[in-house]
């Protein structure tokens, strides 16, 4: 298998052309915003009820997995170019 590019307009494979496309750039970005604005509504979670902040925890540890996920297929294309 051929390195990674890093490279919007060519790619050597299709995980790479779906990790760098704007589908899933946009999707990421959404969770980053998402997760931002749970995290600031966790802090207040002494004032919440308890099945909210367990929904809100819940959100937080799946969007954790799926960052672990896109760093793991940066990893698996781009190799140490990604550092």
């Amino acid at each position: 298998m051929k390195q990674g590019t890093l490279d919007l307009e060519t790619s050597n494979s299709r995980v790479e052309s779906a990790i760098e496309g704007k589908f899933f750039r946009n999707f990421i970005t959404t969770l980053i915003i998402m997760i931002a604005v749970i995290l600031g509504i966790l802090t207040y979670e002494r004032s919440m009820p308890s099945e909210a902040v367990a929904s809100l925890s819940w959100f937080d540890q799946a969007v954790t997995i799926v960052f672990c996920v896109e760093i793991a297929l940066k990893l698996f294309v781009y190799r140490f170019s990604f550092f």
